[in-house]
């Protein structure tokens, strides 16, 4: 019996890249699995299952007692929906005990066409709060996988509210420097995206916070996470599952580290010689990561090499049966009938029937009946109690009992499958489900600014709002700005898209009951719920608004406006803008990762940043700007791209946005003012100048 440390049992799920590492995860002590098909998963360069693989992996999970929870977790084109939701039913009726989940419109897709269908929320969507916990509940989600920068002390507020959703935190493996879900950086810099599942993993390369990096320089590649000795910490928290990460590691990891925690979760403290094994078998340095603070540890890179030893050890592990679950056998011989045998596990019974039982010529060692039906050998079972219900004289050859064993495996073997029953999707019904909103007749031009000189200069040039994006949040700051709003603007405050611990929330909660803005900017799940006395919401960039049905979603949480993602293509955003209205990113350096630990800290120490923290340089010399934002327990910072994305020239191609979004960094008053008139004259049909030194972002080149 596999128990939790005290109380209510504490789930382990380990990866399964491939049908080996899910053997290897089951036969050390899984109690369940993630795995992905071979599309709309975030590991799609692992081996991943096939249809065919898929059904016989949940089965083999299933018989061994073992979950499987499959990984939906991509954002999706318009184009793919119907597929997906497709495969969701497809799942379903395999037996797929829930999916996990990142798209808001997949989601709402899955819930109306496949609805028992459990569905669990993918790391990807960022859940780190009660608000995000909140949201999660709303939408039907049974699970959230929490965010690797979720700490201890946020995990129990959550628990706290009672909601029923279970909290999942990872336990072991790599940690991405971008916070969950809001990394650009593979896509923009070579159109491979960590959203859609081939992050080509950039932040592992040459990287330097002091100009071109050396050999040794990889600030934007941190060290990996263990919690073999804080298991407790994370049961004590309310977290229900512990997620070991690894679905492109080898069989041989898998079955390690999950024997590990196994171990650990068991009640076996950790020895030395357990926590060797696994710095032997893969680590880039370990540590707590956002657990209990900021333990995390850049320029990490993997150098560990097992022994063939250990490997030999471990691949021990991984043949064979070592999890058996206990049947209780019941036999039935009655003269002139079919001999039958039921096999009962738990609550399921299987019935076999074999030849009309004859007469024995002569007396029958009535042991031979027990000593057959034990035989279960390699099967996932071991005899229980066996109760022999045969007539004095029946004979039973061995050979009989065998066959007769055999048979009733086989049959609760297809029992405990879980496969239901298959239900149908209208595909058609899915694309022609968007319904047309009623129509913008004028597109807004929207400025996004960091200090008071370009909400002023913005103002001047007749920007129709303003959204302030704060080095610091303070009501001082908004105030400073009231004569943009007594000049007719619309101020908006966009929220960090990370919002830690109780305070950081309250003093933004304060600030958006003051009547000094018009509206807020959500950049987070769940921050809807913060602003519930403002008549005037957008749902920012980094929530991934990518398909029609997601635009949907947001609008109908309550959402006045919703920005596209800045992974679209020119005819995806067309496309979505055939079904209704939708607002664009035309100008601004896009940010490519929200980073909880500053490397420029760790190298130079604070410097007590004013909104600008310094540079990272890449292996290729391109210089990234870090913008910081101070929060109460520490910066929220983002890297941004090495060059602005322009479009502003070749956007009126797109009709029916409602609105256009200039995001300005470091731009003078000047440069403002230029471009917001720049802007306002291509949306009148004017011609404008393409400057050098600008990338088309996504425009024209889509993402994998």
């Amino acid at each position: 019996m596999k128990l939790g440390m005290t109380g209510k049992r504490l789930e382990l799920l380990a990866p399964a890249g491939s049908m080996e590492s899910l053997i290897a995860a089951v036969q050390n002590g899984a109690d369940a699995v993630y795995l992905g098909g071979r599309r709309f998963n975030a590991r799609r360069n692992a081996g991943n299952f096939d249809d065919d693989a898929m059904r016989e992996a949940i089965a083999y999970c299933h018989v061994r007692n073992v979950k499987v929870y499959v990984t939906m977790n991509t954002l999706m084109f318009d184009r793919e929906l119907p597929d997906a939701v497709e495969y969701a039913a497809a799942l379903y009726s395999m037996g797929a005990d829930a999916i996990i989940v990142q798209d808001t419109g997949f989601l709402t897709l899955v819930r109306k066409y496949v609805p028992d269908l459990e569905l669990h929320a993918s790391t990807q969507m960022g859940i780190h709060n009660s608000d995000g916990l909140a949201y999660c509940l709303g939408l039907g989600l049974k699970r959230a996988v929490l965010s690797r920068e979720t700490s201890v002390s946020d995990m129990k507020r959550m628990s706290e509210l009672n909601t029923g959703v279970e909290l999942e935190a990872f336990g072991h493996g790599a940690l991405c420097m971008s916070f969950s879900g809001g990394c650009l950086y593979s896509s923009m810099s070579g159109e491979r995206s960590g959203n859609r599942g081939l992050c080509a993993q950039p932040c592992r390369k040459r990287a330097s916070v002091n100009g071109c990096p050396s050999d040794t320089d990889y600030c934007l590649s941190p060290n990996d996470l263990m919690t073999l000795e804080h298991l407790d910490a994370l049961k004590g928290a309310g977290v229900s599952c512990i997620k070991i990460e690894g679905r492109m590691k080898s069989p041989e990891y898998v079955a390690l580290t999950t024997a590990a925690y196994r171990a650990a979760i068991d009640g076996r403290k950790p020895d030395k010689n357990m926590i060797k094994e696994l710095y032997d078998m893969f680590n880039r340095g370990f540590s707590t990561g956002y657990l209990f603070g900021d333990d995390v540890r850049t320029d990490s890179r993997g150098d560990s090499a097992p022994s063939a030893e250990l490997l030999k050890r471990i691949g021990g592990s991984i043949n064979g049966e070592h999890i058996k679950r206990t049947v209780n056998m019941r036999i039935t011989a009655r003269m002139g009938e079919p001999m039958k045998l039921e096999m009962s596990c738990g609550e399921v019974t299987a019935a076999a029937l074999g030849d009309v039982v004859q007469a024995a010529k002569k007396a029958q060692d009535m042991s031979i009946y027990d000593r057959q039906l034990r035989k279960l050998g390699d099967t996932p079972f071991e005899a229980g109690s066996i109760e022999v219900l045969a007539d004095e004289g029946a004979f039973a050859a061995a050979s009989a009992l065998n066959a007769l064993r055999r048979s009733a495996c086989d049959t609760l073997c297809e029992m405990l499958s879980g496969r239901r029953e298959a239900c149908s999707i209208d595909k058609e019904a899915i694309l022609q489900n968007a319904q047309k909103r009623t129509q913008s007749v004028d597109t807004a031009v929207i400025a996004r600014v960091r200090t008071k000189e370009q909400a002023l200069a913005a103002a001047d040039a007749n920007a129709d709002e303003i959204i302030f994006d704060p080095v610091v949040y303070d009501e001082a700051s908004l105030r400073e700005l009231s004569s943009v709003r007594s000049m007719g603007k619309r101020l908006v405050l966009a929220l960090p898209a990370v919002m830690r611990g109780t305070e950081n929330r309250e003093k933004i909660r304060r600030l958006l009951t003051e009547e000094i803005i018009d509206g807020a900017e959500a950049n987070a799940h769940g921050q809807l719920a913060l602003m519930e006395n403002l008549t005037y919401r957008i749902a920012g960039a980094a929530l991934n608004c990518q398909n029609t049905a997601s635009l949907h979603a947001l609008y109908g949480q309550g959402f006045d406006r919703v920005l596209l993602s800045n992974e679209l293509t020119h005819a995806q955003m067309r496309d979505i803008l055939n079904h209704s209205t939708a607002s664009l990113n035309v100008y601004g350096r896009v940010p490519l990762m929200n980073l909880l630990h500053c490397p420029v800290k760790e190298h130079n120490g604070c410097r007590r940043c004013g909104g600008s923290a310094g540079t990272v340089t890449d292996e290729e010399r391109r210089r990234f700007p870090l913008v910081n934002t101070v929060l109460s327990d520490g910066c929220l910072v983002r890297m941004l791209n090495c060059v602005p994305t322009f479009i502003m020239d070749i956007a009126c191609e797109l009709k029916n946005a409602d609105a256009w979004h200039l995001n300005f960094f470091d731009e003078s008053p000047e440069e403002v003012r230029k471009l917001l008139l720049q802007a306002k004259k291509a949306l009148k049909g004017g011609k404008i100048p393409t400057p050098e030194g600008i990338t088309r972002g996504h425009y024209k080149r889509a993402v994998l």
